[in-house]
């Protein structure tokens, strides 16, 4: 039986120290005019439930947006709400039920997460990075609460990596590193890595085998 509990209080990152900007192989600048909203206006909803090999770049893309604009909407708002089914929907990236939605989701992410590395963030140094490198950066642990407790265990790959100054770097990586540095909110932070790390079998980039 896991003994994980949730993320309770998510507290401001405005005072914390910011981390670096690295060298990352994939490295697009943030446009801060980009929206959810406006992206949501502009999406079409094709019918019939949507399987994830028939996905297209065109619908990656606009996935990609809702995922990393998502982080930052919540971050401003403090609105906790878990828009990822209604916005992904609205997209036409899925088209199914709640309970679907929870078995749908977690595979998404893994399937594509090579596709998910949202951009820069130059006024907030925020480097270009993976989704949810920038969702724990940012201390939005409601999404870690979601894939914990809501969604298909099993399904997000915590050992994905992005290639960092020469050398593979995860989640744990990633989260290590902000820990040192004295970032965010510590006390979650530790939990977080040690949740992915015990529960979920997540591994620094060093400790990966070689493909």
């Amino acid at each position: 039986m896991k003994y994980i509990i949730s993320f309770i209080v998510l507290l401001s990152l405005t005072s914390t120290k910011l981390l670096p900007v690295e060298t990352v192989t994939t490295n697009p600048v943030w446009d801060a005019k980009s929206s959810v909203e406006n992206l949501i206006e502009n999406g079409t909803v094709s019918g019939g439930p949507v399987e994830l090999d028939s996905l297209n770049e065109e619908q990656l893309q606009k996935a990609k947006k809702v995922l990393c604009n998502m982080n930052y909407i919540v971050e401003l708002t403090g609105i906790n709400k878990d828009r990822y089914q209604e916005d992904l929907t609205k997209i036409g990236v899925f088209n199914g039920t709640k309970e679907e939605f929870k078995v749908f989701f977690p595979e998404f992410l893994k399937k594509y997460s090579d596709h998910f590395i949202c951009p820069e963030n130059k006024q907030r140094n925020i480097r270009a990075g993976y989704f949810l490198k920038q969702t724990a950066q940012l201390g939005i642990f409601s999404i870690f609460d979601k894939i914990f407790f809501e969604y298909e265990e099993g399904g997000v790959d915590f050992n994905s990596y992005e290639i960092v100054d020469g050398k593979k770097e995860t989640l744990l990586d990633f989260v290590e590193k902000l820990i040192a540095q004295n970032y965010g909110e510590k006390a979650q932070l530790e939990y977080l890595a040690e949740v992915i790390r015990d529960e979920y079998g997540a591994k620094r980039g060093s400790e990966l085998k070689e493909n």
